[in-house]
């Protein structure tokens, strides 16, 4: 037996704060906060948490695309610790299998969801499972006895909604065990970038290009280029930041757009900026510049800081002295530790700075006037 815990988090920290996505938070009646606590899993079953794409394949007997027909609650419940959640059964029309074999194209499982109820609850966490009929998902399933089946983890999200149709050219089938690894990525990746285009889901897209890169790696290159020239920005947008999270430039143009686009959400303006910063891309040093100090939103200016500390270009260093005075004690630390890194090519603690940032930020002050040397960050290390 081994214990595995509830994940309260809905995906790992990605960057800096501004992203876009959150864990969705649910309101019904009176509000009831509910925390779930460890619970026992036995053998190979997955923890009761929210899945990582690579562990949804391992954890999964059957991985298929599908189009929910119907689905209905039992009336029966599944204690998870000190939480009950309601169980729902859901018929399904099965395209193609990916992993697993099925004889018949129909199938039925159990998936769970939070009772609904006089008291209500609020929940904030990873998202629940939502299944719709009349959708097309990519659904992760476990045995449940000799013929029936059930999602892979109780009551989180794990299904990816899909296009209304397979991709062109799919050759579907029920049973999987022939088929190679390498076309199964390329299927699945494939059945991730018709998601986008038909813009399945526009809050999924940073998953869909994440997925497709895990699982084609370098391969997947193409086939996120594509969306560079995308009618919609927020997926010409998606597109090049993953492809810089892959080291292609491809998308740097699409990124310094954003950047300038003063009338953009300042999460995406923020991160186009580190974006470029990550791909050494210093004929925008300029413009990295400007909006360090002169932009209106604080995330925007944190993000061209975060971009120049990437670059550590010694003509910064007017620039990030400037920054010194931003109204915002996170920009002014960012400042203060880039210096630092560009004179001296160190790096301290966040919290070394925030405890010391008056002196700090007046020594580098001095230093730029020539009126004194720069500080000496080891001289506020601990004995």
């Amino acid at each position: 037996m081994r214990v595995s815990y509830v994940a309260a988090l809905f995906r790992p920290a990605r960057r800096l704060n501004w992203h876009m996505r959150r864990g969705p938070v649910i309101t019904l009646g009176l509000a009831v906060l509910l925390f779930l606590g460890p619970c026992v899993a036995a053998g190979d079953d997955p923890p009761v948490a929210y899945l990582g794409f690579d562990q949804r394949l391992n954890y999964s007997d059957l991985v298929c695309s599908a189009t929910i027909m119907d689905t209905w609650r039992t009336g029966g419940t599944l204690p998870l610790d000190s939480s009950v959640t309601a169980e729902n059964v859901a018929r399904a029309d099965v395209e193609s299998v990916f992993k697993g074999k099925l004889t018949s194209a129909t199938i039925t499982f159990r998936w769970y969801s939070w009772p609904a109820g006089p008291g209500g609850y609020v929940y904030a966490g990873p998202p629940l499972a939502d299944l719709r009929s009349e959708r097309r998902y990519l659904l992760f399933l476990r045995s449940d006895g000799l013929t029936g089946w059930r999602v892979t983890v109780p009551m989180y999200q794990l299904e990816v909604p899909l296009a209304a149709s397979a991709p062109a050219n799919r050759q579907l089938r029920l049973d999987a065990s022939g088929l190679a690894i390498a076309q199964r990525n390329r299927e699945l990746a494939e059945e991730f970038t018709a998601a986008v285009e038909s813009h399945v889901d526009l809050a999924h897209v940073y998953d869909y290009f994440s997925w497709t890169a895990e699982l084609l790696g370098k391969g997947a290159t193409p086939l996120i280029q594509s969306f560079l020239e995308s009618a919609s920005l927020r997926l010409r947008y998606f597109a090049a930041d993953r492809l810089a999270h892959m080291n292609d430039a491809a998308g740097e143009n699409v990124l310094l757009a954003i950047l300038n686009e003063q009338g953009q959400e300042s999460w995406m303006r923020a991160n186009a900026a580190w974006d470029l910063g990550k791909l050494h891309a210093t004929r925008v040093l300029p413009d990295l510049a400007k909006f360090a100090t002169d932009d209106r939103e604080t995330a925007v200016r944190e993000g061209a800081l975060r971009a120049l500390g990437e670059l550590a270009d010694p003509s910064s260093e007017g620039v990030l002295v400037r920054a010194l005075d931003d109204r915002a004690e996170e920009n002014r630390v960012s400042a203060a530790s880039i210096l630092e890194k560009i004179i001296f090519g160190k790096n301290y603690a966040v919290h070394i700075v925030k405890a010391h940032e008056d002196e700090i930020i007046a020594a580098w002050k001095a230093w730029r006037d020539g009126s004194a040397g720069a500080p000496d960050y080891t001289s506020y290390l601990p004995p």
